[in-house]
């Protein structure tokens, strides 16, 4: 089956950079849905609450999955996360799908932040 080149799955977080993946996205005529993981963050309520209202602004699909497990904690870092989601997101991704998208911020002392990370 081919991938059609203009299909994406956005990994939500609720935040400001994902939600403007979501709608350079949609601009650019994409198929767009959402994906977002839960990982034993404290923030969890508010983020799916965040993520469901921006799916019904936009009118995406969004699927909520709960790894099952926390991440640990260190420095305000959960190292790998952004890995980890990336990782999980391909083994979801629909037949059909092209892309996979994470919106990530500048300016962290985070690994899986940084531009060797993203390289």
């Amino acid at each position: 089956m081919q991938r059609k080149s203009n299909s994406v799955i956005i990994l939500l977080s609720g935040g400001v950079d994902s939600t403007a993946l979501v709608q350079y996205y949609i601009a650019k005529n994409y198929e767009v849905r959402g994906v977002y993981f839960g990982y034993g963050q404290a923030s969890k309520d508010m983020e799916q609450l965040a993520v469901r209202r921006i799916s019904e602004y936009y009118q995406i699909e969004t699927e909520f999955i709960d790894l099952g497990f926390s991440l640990k904690q260190k420095n305000g870092e959960f190292f790998g996360r952004n890995a980890l989601f990336i990782m999980a997101a391909s083994g979801i991704l629909p037949d059909r799908t092209s892309k996979i998208s994470i919106g990530v911020h500048r300016g962290v002392p985070y690994y899986d932040c940084s531009e060797m990370f993203i390289t």
